[in-house]
């Protein structure tokens, strides 16, 4: 809105400082034909009778005429000066005011650099193919799509049913859920590769976390609830999650041993370490491969099995 709006602020402004700079000239004139008015009465006194007023020449009106503030009287160049001096002092006092404006707001610039991003890109441009689908969060498809030009299966498009019904399908990585059955998710949807932050997935539950979100579409208790059940009366009667009564009324306890499938996976890192690999890690080992990390984001490989 501000490129579109700017242009005629300045014009309105613009013809606001001439109008002022133009009534502050007319009243500087009248002033100073006063002055000049009682001068030339003392001149004609003095002179007992001599005339002092001496008709300008055709040019020279011609030439008042295109002047900001015309003057017929002897002390034009005076006026001009004045005019200049004023015009000056005005550009200088607003020249002023927005140097300062834009030194405070320079001042306040700071530089980003997430050097974990930066080299997840890095690495996604030369160590995956072209042709590589990849999944996550919506915020992080973005910069993937932009930085590096791979293809991603979900983006910030909130204005499209399809892509919002497909986001939600795609973040049950970040739920409770049956690693096989996620693997036939991603597999149906032609993704080669996922990305797990540590942001969301490891994430304290507040109620309204992505994978507290995720949670209640799974029509299970958030982890918040788990730890403090004195909390679900006072949720349930809040009408921030705008759930109907039927849904609240499925909403169960999860089962004691099921866990997010994308705490299991971060665990893989184990092969890095010295640590053996749980039959667990060896199975889901089989269905995705790590393939990058670093201290905030692991990358998977979506591994076809037949």
């Amino acid at each position: 809105m501000k490129y579109l709006w700017t242009p005629h602020l300045l014009l309105v402004a613009t013809y606001g400082l001439i109008t002022v700079v133009r009534q502050c000239c007319a009243l500087t004139a009248s002033l100073l034909t006063i002055v000049d008015f009682h001068s030339q009465s003392s001149e004609e006194t003095n002179l007992k009778g001599g005339s002092s007023n001496i008709p300008k020449s055709s040019k020279q009106r011609d030439a008042d005429g295109f002047r900001l503030c015309p003057s017929e009287d002897k002390g034009d160049r005076r006026r001009r000066l004045m005019l200049n001096a004023l015009l000056i002092l005005v550009t200088l006092g607003v020249s002023l005011k927005v140097a300062l404006q834009l030194r405070a707001r320079f001042e306040d610039l700071r530089e980003f650099y997430d050097p974990d991003t930066v080299n997840l890109m890095k690495w996604i441009s030369s160590h995956t193919n072209p042709a590589a689908i990849f999944t996550g969060s919506m915020q992080l498809m973005a910069g993937v799509k932009l930085c590096t030009g791979r293809a991603i299966a979900n983006h910030p498009h909130y204005e499209d049913a399809r892509l919002r019904e497909k986001t939600r399908r795609l973040y049950q990585i970040y739920g409770r859920r049956n690693p096989v059955d996620i693997h036939r998710l991603l597999l149906n949807h032609s993704i080669t590769h996922i990305i797990i932050e540590n942001s969301i997935c490891f994430a304290p539950s507040t109620g309204c976390a992505e994978r507290d979100l995720v949670d209640l579409d799974n029509k299970e208790w958030p982890d918040l609830w788990l730890t403090k059940p004195e909390l679900v009366k006072t949720h349930t009667v809040s009408d921030s999650y705008h759930l109907d009564e039927e849904t609240w009324s499925v909403l169960q306890q999860p089962n004691q041993a099921a866990v997010r499938l994308c705490s299991e996976l971060t665990q893989l890192s184990v092969h890095h370490s010295e640590n053996y690999p749980t039959l667990q890690q060896r199975r889901l080992s089989r269905l995705f491969t790590l393939v990058y990390e670093n201290p905030t984001f692991y990358i998977f490989r979506v591994n076809f099995v037949a």
